[in-house]
Parts: C-alpha cells; sequence; structure tokens
C-alpha cells in the first residue's frame, strides 16, 4: 500500500486529490492511502480504529457536490487519512446464468474502462447506466446512486447492482447480497444487536437524497446512494444486458421552447416507441454544442438567431424502423416541427458525433467558466439537479426561467428533459453573482417539494446542498439518518461534512 504525508509544504503536488469538479478544493493535511486491495484497506483502517482519525474517501473525483473533497473541520486535528480508491481498478468474472449475465468490479473502475472490456471481449452486453461523464469510477456512482441519460428507460445504478463488499471504518468487512441480506420488515441486525427505524419515504421522482430505508429491503440499498458515509465500497457485482439489436439517435429542433416540452410529453408516452433517453437543449446549450460538430452547426444557423429555440435528442431501441420513423414524424408533425430540421444517427460514428454533441454543452460551460475565474477567483458553475413528477413538466421549466431571468442571472437549460429533470447551469459574471446564484438556486426548494420533487435527483447532497436536505426532509427523518451511521460509524469518522 502507497502511503503520502501531506503537509503545507507538499500539498501543491497532490492538488488534484483535494478538489473535485464542483470546484471546491481543501488545506488538508495528512496521509494519502492508496490500497491494492480491499484487505490492504481494511487492515489499515483496523490499525488507525482507536485513534479517532477523520477517515475521507476519494475515487475519480468526478462529482459536482464537494462529496470527494476532504475538508477537515477546525476542531479535528490534523492526524487525517484521506482513502483513494484508484489502485482497486480491475474487471473480473464475467458469468451468464438463468437469472442473467454480470461481471464482477472493484470501486475505482471506470465506467470507460467497463464499456471497453464489454465490447471488446462480451460485445452481446452492454451496462445500461450512462452518466455522462464516463470517467466516474463504479464506487463513486454507487455512492451517488448515478443516472444519466438512459435514466429514463433503465433507472439508476441501484436497479443493476447485484452484490457490494464494504469496509466500515473499523476494518471490518461486510458482503451484502440482493434478495439474501434484506430488512426484517424495518428491522435488521448487525453485530448481534437488533436496530429498528421508521420507513424513509422518498419521492416517486429520480432522487439522491440520503438513506434508503423502508421495510423488507435489501440492505446494499442502504449504502447505495450513502455518499460513502456508511463505509468504503471496494467491489461490486453488476447486472448486464443484452444490447439492443438495433438504436438509432434522433436530434430534432424546434422554433419554441414550449413545442419541444409538448414534444417530451408526447414522446414518453408513446408505447409503440422503445424510448431508452430524451434530453433537451434550450438555445444557449445548442450554441455550446453545435461548436463540436460543423454539420450540426450548418443546421442550428437559421435557428440559433431565435432565443426561444430548442432541441429534443432522443435515443430509440429499434425493432420495425420504418414504423418508428413514421410514428415519431407524426410526433414531431404534432409539434409544429419538421423532420427536415433534425439529425438522424444510426452508425456507429453518427451516434458518437452526436453524443460528442451532447458531452459539448458542458464541456463547453466549464471552459467558459474557468475563463471567468481567471479574472473573478470565486466564479463557479452553479448548477441545479432537481426532478418533478411528470405532470410538473412546463410548470418546473417555467419556474427555472422565471427565477433566474428575474435575478438577472446568466443560465444554460439542458438535460433530462424525460424524467422532468433540468440541469440549470447558472454561469456568474462575478464573485458576487456567485452568492446570488446559489440563493436564488436554494429558493427553488420548496417549490419542488411542492411539485413532489426531490432537491438532488442523480449528482448526491454532498457538501454543497446539505441545506436542501434539510428542506426536503423534516428533523426527526435527518436525526433517523445520523442513527443509522452512528451503527456503522458510532465516532463519526467517516466522510465528516458530507450530508450532515
Amino acid at each position: 500500500m502507497k502511503i503520502v504525508e501531506i503537509s503545507k509544504e507538499n500539498q501543491s503536488d497532490f492538488k488534484d486529490y483535494l478538489k473535485d469538479e464542483s470546484n471546491i478544493s481543501s488545506s488538508f493535511e495528512g496521509q494519502i492511502i492508496i490500497p491494492r486491495s480491499e484487505l490492504e484497506l481494511s487492515e489499515f483502517l483496523a490499525s488507525v480504529s482507536t485513534s479517532n482519525s477523520p477517515v475521507y474517501v476519494s475515487g475519480k473525483r468526478t462529482g459536482l457536490v464537494g462529496g470527494a473533497v476532504p475538508i477537515v473541520e477546525s476542531e479535528i486535528s490534523n492526524n487525517t487519512v484521506l482513502v483513494s480508491l484508484e489502485s482497486l481498478n480491475s474487471i473480473s468474472n464475467f458469468r451468464e446464468t438463468t437469472n442473467g449475465a454480470f461481471i464482477d468490479v472493484l470501486a475505482g473502475t471506470s465506467l470507460s474502462d467497463l464499456i471497453t472490456e464489454l465490447d471488446q471481449n462480451y460485445p452481446d452486453y452492454f451496462f445500461p447506466v450512462d452518466p455522462t461523464e464516463r470517467s466516474a469510477s463504479f464506487g463513486g456512482m454507487l455512492s451517488t446512486n448515478a443516472s444519466g441519460s438512459r435514466g429514463f428507460k433503465y433507472g439508476s445504478v441501484r436497479n443493476w447492482v447485484e452484490s457490494i463488499r464494504v469496509v466500515l471504518v473499523d476494518g471490518s468487512i461486510l458482503e451484502l447480497n440482493r434478495g439474501i441480506d434484506k430488512l426484517n420488515n424495518l428491522g435488521f441486525k448487525y453485530q448481534d444487536k437488533e436496530y429498528s427505524f421508521n420507513e424513509i419515504y422518498k419521492p416517486k421522482t429520480k432522487n439522491s437524497i440520503g438513506y434508503n430505508y423502508f421495510p423488507n429491503m435489501d440492505l446494499l440499498d442502504l449504502f447505495i446512494g450513502s455518499e460513502g458515509t456508511l463505509g468504503i465500497t471496494t467491489s461490486i457485482t453488476l447486472r448486464l444486458l443484452k444490447k439492443p439489436k438495433s438504436v438509432f439517435f434522433v436530434l430534432q429542433l424546434f422554433e419554441k421552447v414550449t413545442d419541444a416540452l409538448s414534444f417530451i410529453k408526447k414522446l414518453r408516452s408513446e408505447k409503440q416507441i422503445d424510448t431508452l433517453s430524451i434530453e433537451y437543449f434550450d438555445s444557449k446549450a445548442l450554441e455550446f454544442a453545435s461548436k463540436s460538430n460543423a454539420l450540426i452547426l450548418s443546421l442550428f444557423n437559421d435557428f440559433l438567431n431565435n432565443s426561444r429555440c430548442a432541441a429534443v435528442y432522443f435515443e430509440v431501441s429499434s425493432i420495425d424502423p420504418d414504423f418508428e420513423f413514421e410514428k415519431i414524424n407524426e410526433l414531431v408533425s404534432s409539434c409544429n416541427a419538421k423532420m427536415d430540421n433534425s439529425v438522424f444517427a444510426e452508425t456507429v460514428k453518427e451516434q458518437e458525433d452526436l453524443k460528442r454533441f451532447r458531452h459539448a454543452v458542458p464541456e463547453g460551460i466549464n471552459k467558459e467558466i474557468a475563463k471567468r475565474r481567471l479574472v473573478h477567483t470565486r466564479i463557479r458553475k452553479v448548477a441545479t439537479d432537481m426532478a418533478v413528477e411528470n405532470e410538473f413538466l412546463g410548470e418546473v421549466y417555467d419556474l427555472y426561467e422565471k427565477t433566474f431571468s428575474n435575478a438577472g442571472l446568466e443560465y444554460v437549460v439542458f438535460g433530462h428533459g424525460g424524467d422532468n429533470h433540468f440541469h440549470v447551469n447558472i454561469l456568474p459574471r462575478t464573485n458576487d453573482e456567485v452568492d446570488l446564484a446559489v440563493s436564488s438556486y436554494e429558493s427553488l426548494a420548496e417549490s419542488i417539494l411542492k411539485m413532489n420533487g426531490s432537491v438532488a435527483a442523480e449528482h448526491g447532497i454532498g457538501r454543497l446542498k446539505k441545506k436542501l436536505l434539510k428542506i426536503q426532509y423534516p428533523p426527526e427523518v435527518i436525526q433517523q439518518m445520523i442513527d443509522i451511521k452512528k451503527i456503522f460509524d458510532p465516532n463519526f469518522r467517516l466522510n465528516i461534512g458530507v450530508l450532515f
């Protein structure tokens, strides 16, 4: 196991470990440990279990809520430990069974690593969950119950996890298997003690807001979405799916936002089309994305001068392309648009071009924020991550526009329209606008709850959204989560400041 001592003098050499994509950073002093195996991690944590050392966990650091940043509370000594899972990186034991196909990954393995492995060695199968950031590690994806664009069809990571192994902060190891290790109604046994808590009610929308707890639940679902506050996941068994025989992608342009939203509603209700994902782009998002593709840029020329234009990107698992094309054409026409103003991708190259187009939106926004930060050092992107129920699609969109326009903020709307889960990225132009962006975002939470929604749909709470957790849940529910944490981490040493 590699151990590195971090001090004020050498922090700059290890700065990548002290920040994540949320752009908050740490002045951490202590040890970075890089275990090569679960056993090394277990033995190390057991050796420091009586020292009260705070323990933080780091993966690929692609998160957007500061969950991987080791920010040490002032009252805590500098005898701290940052566990990096980067060397727990392997894929093994693919097997086909009567219950489906499965594969094992260690927690530091990236999604892109798994995609490559499957393409090269098991091309008939794929992993259905597809976060935008393919460099994300599976440990991190589990910690926030990540989803992505195909969440519309396949849901979140939780749906595709069959078992996990977890090292607790005292070094002990748990193995939890779906369908085997379960709550008994609302109770469970751990270290010869019986525990029981009230059900924690979750919204029906996408959500990544603290602990799951409901009758007869699989215990591994308590750890999935817990943001590394209960234990450190080391290995995961994933369930795979057979690839669809054929898939095509479409990017459809609309002259009006209202027409694009109407199309989303109709497409997701169309049962004769097997839609995998439905993504939305406003005019500003199209500006950022179009720079990645000359062909698409030429198509957009007549649209980009229209600040109310929008686009919908969707993926379809195809059985009868002629029929599906006809149905899509009917839906598009009914929403005042023409398929002449669309991009259709069927080949692998065409589909990769459209995926790059989709990914170019956050990439372009991040580059713009980086330029602004050279002048105003506190600037960071402020991105919403809220979801509401289907009936509120148009209402929540109007709410975002009204809130951020009235505040005089620059913003971009894109993301998972099929799940009523828009990522509104606010682009502050000054340091003062950062605070205004955050306060404007937080002001939305009560309205989101009135739409039966979730204040964190897929990125988690982390360090940045703890105020929102307190809006989502009453104090007694948060206290119950804290009481659950105390069972597995009685001295509150693990990922201090995350969630609570």
